[in-house]
């Protein structure tokens, strides 16, 4: 009877991990979106967004790439990590700065928000909760002999565990990539 019930409760585990996974879109979500705006457009979605200090790739007036670290916007330029690439417009301090002339377009790495870790936080609590309601009516927190109070506390971290890690990246598959802006002159 109780390798029953721990089956049941891993197959639940199971069951609901399978559904999280395919009830989302993540090939929706995995779209950039492409701002056109001009300089002072970009700035201000810059600061409105909290894009700074992230990774980013810009595309140069004169046809070149640059992967670096942007750290802020000015009125006049970019200030980034400097890096082999930035060498020409090196400031010292590990700084660069790149003029606003010379920049077509700036993407931004990774994605936007904190999804993964809302979804990894749920889904690890989801797994506690589904693990502790299926061992409930069997009256498994009255047994105190034999290996069950070894073994449900294995079961209900390994199923918190295993929905939390399917919970962050369910989040992180769905969550918006960071933008791309095209600066127009």
């Amino acid at each position: 009877m109780i390798a029953v019930g721990m089956r049941g409760v891993i197959g639940r585990l199971v069951a609901i991990s399978l559904i999280g996974l395919f009830s989302t879109d993540p090939l929706g979500a995995g779209e950039r979106e492409l701002i056109k705006t001009d300089w002072n457009g970009f700035r201000q979605q810059v600061s409105v967004r909290k894009l700074s200090d992230r990774k980013v790739r810009i595309q140069l007036a004169g046809g070149g790439e640059i992967k670096t670290r942007l750290i802020e916007t000015t009125g006049d330029g970019v200030v980034l990590r400097a890096n082999r690439a930035t060498a020409r417009w090196a400031t010292g301090k590990k700084l660069a700065f790149i003029p606003r002339d010379q920049i077509r377009s700036v993407r931004f790495e990774g994605h936007i928000g904190h999804r993964g870790l809302y979804t990894g936080l749920a889904g690890f609590a989801a797994g506690i909760g589904i693990a502790f309601a299926a061992a409930a009516p069997n009256d498994v927190f009255e047994i105190s002999e034999g290996v069950l109070p070894i073994v449900l506390p294995i079961v209900v971290v390994a199923g918190s565990v295993g929905l939390g890690v399917a919970g962050y990246f369910i989040g992180r598959a769905t969550s918006r990539r960071a933008p791309e802006f095209l600066i127009e002159k």
